[in-house]
């Protein structure tokens, strides 16, 4: 592909989710009340959600026709791969985020431990409801189709894979900012803590994370099944374990983060650092 062609494509993507996502959340960020008591300001801010995904397979449809997009549907049903990333997925971030809640639970009480054990301990089937809840309607469903599938695809044909991490770890961030605006949103919630302390732990959070979903995407032969559920599981967590409510919290779950991360990278680092890294 050629090179200007290529950046073209991914500077669209970049172009048209921030401007999109942005102006459906443009009325809750005006507005007063909490979207959740506000029925067509929380569906916007809901539809917002998936513009990622929706602008990466319309862009994949442009550019690629219904191959395109059937190429980043397939990447969503990678399934087979190593036993051990799937062990990664589902407890990596629920052992970090209950790490740092029995760290935190040292030094004080942090008020309420958990919204979701309550509902897991008498039945723990919940679970897999739970997690495809998450999967669909908290995120990954609705970015990771973009993110990954689009986005990291475009940057890796001119990037290697640490400097990918880096580029869509911050554009990532920095997407989510009008939420800390937004009454009712995660984002708003936590920004209680301080807005400029919070904003820059969200933004090391997401780093991490777009590192760690960039090497679990990579090593499972670019399953888009593997970033949904990793992307699902981290959002998982913080409901299973709410330590982040506290600011003590929040930041031991960034400095655990930063040291796994830090592990992985180094251990992957011939490829990581590697132009044109591919893996099947």
């Amino acid at each position: 592909m050629d090179s200007a062609y290529q950046k073209k494509n991914v500077i669209m993507f970049f172009l048209l989710t921030y401007i999109i996502s942005w102006l459906l959340w443009l009325p809750a960020v005006l507005g007063k009340d909490d979207i959740f008591l506000s029925q067509y300001s929380g569906l916007l801010v809901i539809m917002g959600g998936f513009v990622p995904s929706i602008v990466g397979l319309g862009l994949a449809f442009t550019y690629g026709k219904s191959r395109g997009v059937l190429i980043l549907l397939r990447k969503a049903l990678i399934f087979k791969f190593s036993i051990k990333w799937y062990i990664l997925i589902f407890l990596l971030m629920p052992s970090i985020t209950l790490v740092a809640l029995l760290l935190t639970k040292v030094t004080g009480d942090i008020g309420f431990p958990s919204l979701l054990l309550s509902l897991i301990s008498p039945q723990p089937w919940l679970i897999i409801p739970l997690i495809l809840f998450f999967v669909i309607m908290q995120g990954p469903l609705g970015e990771e189709f973009g993110w990954r599938g689009y986005a990291l695809e475009n940057l890796l044909l001119r990037f290697n894979p640490f400097v990918c991490s880096i580029i869509l770890g911050l554009l990532w961030a920095a997407w989510h900012l009008p939420l800390f605006f937004i009454e009712g949103t995660t984002q708003h919630n936590l920004a209680d803590q301080g807005i400029a302390a919070i904003v820059l732990g969200y933004i090391l959070y997401t780093l991490m994370l777009s590192a760690l979903i960039t090497i679990i995407y990579l090593r499972t032969g670019r399953s888009l099944l593997s970033a949904l559920l990793f992307h699902a599981m981290a959002n998982f967590s913080h409901g299973l374990f709410t330590v982040i409510t506290v600011p003590y919290g929040g930041v031991s779950v960034i400095i655990i983060l930063i040291v796994v991360t830090s592990i992985l990278v180094v251990v992957n680092r011939k490829e990581f650092f590697k132009q044109g890294f591919v893996i099947s």
